[in-house]
């Protein structure tokens, strides 16, 4: 980039060229816009085909009466590149950022990139870049503020267990967008129908490729009731509960867990270790109480140094 200004009865051209003069008319044409006197002008000048190093950079005007001017020249330093890099936000440090793809080693160069924004959040954020010379030297980074919106492009669900990700049965998003409400029907084809608790798991895609947390319930295709409790991201429930014979300990996590589960009295002392192990998808824990005096019991679960407990009545 460069500017001049010149005076004359009325300026009305210019040029410039690189290093050597190759006679007055004969150098790269600039435009200067409107006649006058006085003239404000700023220029972009190419530097392709230019080696690295030292240049100097002549410019010259031309009046009204055909009379040009003395020469004008700057010196000139051109850097010529050979790799660029991009980051976003936080610097990892020259030469550790995202690799860019350079048309030429020019000290000019236009290329086009394409910027991943996999695993960006959405909002705003700073978007470097940075370019590297034969010297090995780099660029400042150059920064640019980037607003992202992950707009929800795809979405599906599954029951119970984790088929992985893209392999559940896709939901119609419709538009891309922020925010979806979603109407499509859930076929329960294929369900364990001699169970009535189910767990419907649902996640979305953004335009970033980005898989969203998952979005978990307790689906109770039976008649009777059931309360669901959850801790730490684990649902829990048992069913039936007040129990007399065989009741179930349901358990599910989207997550893989590391869970110890024991049945106490209300006394604090240990009944039995009912479970002991990962928990990845559902897991469902028979238990016979009947062998049990009636009365109330506490399961009490352990599950990275959380607790809790919930209360079984045995009749």
């Amino acid at each position: 980039m460069t500017s001049l200004c010149g005076w004359s009865q009325n300026l009305v051209s210019a040029e410039y060229y690189w290093d050597n003069d190759p006679g007055i008319g004969n150098a790269t044409s600039l435009n200067v816009g409107t006649p006058g006197t006085t003239i404000n002008e700023s220029f972009t000048i190419s530097t392709n085909g230019l080696s690295h190093g030292e240049h100097l950079l002549c410019i010259r005007t031309m009046n009204d009466q055909g009379e040009w001017s003395t020469i004008e020249s700057k010196a000139v330093h051109i850097h010529k590149y050979t790799s660029a890099e991009y980051f976003w936000d936080e610097d990892p440090g020259t030469g550790n950022g995202n690799s860019l793809v350079l048309n030429s080693n020019n000290a000019e160069i236009t290329t086009n990139f394409n910027i991943s924004t996999v695993n960006i959040r959405e909002g705003w954020h700073t978007l470097f870049t940075r370019v590297r010379g034969l010297a090995d030297t780099w660029s400042v980074a150059q920064p640019y503020a980037v607003f992202i919106e992950n707009k929800i492009v795809a979405a599906e669900y599954f029951w119970n267990y984790d088929p992985g990700v893209a392999n559940g049965t896709a939901l119609d998003v419709g538009s891309p967008s922020s925010d979806i409400t979603f109407t499509d029907d859930v076929t329960t084809v294929g369900l364990d129908t001699t169970q009535d608790i189910h767990y419907l798991v649902g996640r979305t895609m953004a335009q970033n490729g980005a898989w969203s947390v998952f979005l978990d319930t307790l689906i109770n295709l039976g008649p009777v009731s059931v309360e669901d409790f959850v801790f730490a991201d684990m649902h829990n429930n048992l069913f039936p509960n007040p129990a007399s014979g065989l009741t179930t300990l349901s358990l599910f996590s989207v997550y893989s867990k590391n869970i110890s589960i024991t049945m106490e009295n209300i006394s604090g002392e240990t009944v039995q270790q009912v479970f002991k192990g990962i928990v990845s998808g559902r897991k469902d824990i028979q238990l016979d109480v009947s062998p049990l005096s009636a009365g109330i019991y506490v399961m009490h679960y352990v599950m990275d140094n959380q607790h809790w407990t919930t209360k079984l009545i045995v009749q």
